[in-house]
């Protein structure tokens, strides 16, 4: 639950001046945390974090839509249909962070009703991941045989949580958070999968991907390091999006290469 519209639950506690008291705080999961160590903080100190949460994504966004802007315009100038599938991976990454991160709280719609859109917006992310990165590594004329395992694998990975999903509307919800870390998984090794095969026929246009997506794994793992044992400075998600950042970064240079070169 939520008392501020925050990222992070939150619950305010009202304390009337020198008055003392003893709070027993208990937590509880339905898939959704891994882990949860509640505190006890002042008001100035929370609104102190909302405060440098904030200025960070003022940064986050406003690069993600810098980049957006870089990218339409390369488009309207090269007519390359590759930017279609980059545009729509970006615009969904940036949808699944506000997701995820509850940004959407306090808006009047129910947490059910926002956690299943956050279902969504991250299988559209995968959507749109998949389908540029076979645009982008050209599998369909390399490697037809996988190309149409790949799209079978997304009708059967996507189309059936979904339908799940909405059948069992009011329950799913605990269950699809872990089913979604699994398949995130395989779609990560199937990616690396990808790149490993376009390998065999060229050099150019793997390696351009994996100095991008091995920006995005090398952060995201620093994150999940960061969950657990809170080694590094900072919010764990936080690493996640300079991960993101970075890696629409180097799609960004390295498209632009790839069409001039064309």
């Amino acid at each position: 639950h939520r008392t501020f519209n925050f990222s992070k639950p939150n619950f305010k506690i009202d304390l009337v001046e020198n008055e003392e008291a003893v709070y027993l705080i208990t937590t509880s999961s339905d898939g959704r945390i891994l882990q949860a160590t509640p505190r006890l903080i002042t008001l100035d100190e929370f609104q102190s974090i909302r405060q440098r949460t904030l200025i960070f994504d003022i940064i986050f966004y406003g690069a993600i839509a810098i980049l957006l802007l870089i990218n339409f315009l390369y488009s309207r100038m090269i007519r390359n249909n590759i930017y279609y599938f980059y545009g729509a991976y970006i615009l969904f990454g940036c949808l699944m962070y506000l997701f995820v991160e509850g940004r959407l709280y306090g808006l009047g719609l129910s947490h059910q009703l926002i956690d299943h859109l956050m279902f969504i917006s991250i299988r559209l992310w995968v959507l749109a991941s998949i389908l540029f990165t076979i645009r982008f590594l050209e599998t369909k004329s390399s490697n037809p045989t996988f190309y149409k395992f790949i799209i079978l694998m997304l009708c059967v990975t996507l189309g059936i949580p979904t339908i799940y999903q909405f059948v069992f509307f009011d329950s799913s919800i605990s269950n699809l958070h872990i089913t979604e870390n699994i398949l995130g998984f395989i779609w990560i090794i199937l990616a690396l999968t990808t790149v490993a095969l376009a390998l065999k026929k060229s050099k150019q246009k793997p390696t351009y991907y994996l100095i991008s997506y091995s920006l995005f794994l090398f952060f995201v793992a620093l994150g999940l390091v960061d969950s657990h044992a809170t080694l590094l400075p900072g919010d764990p998600f936080s690493y996640f999006k300079i991960g993101t950042i970075l890696e629409f970064i180097g799609f960004t240079y390295f498209i632009a290469i790839l069409v001039k070169e064309k």
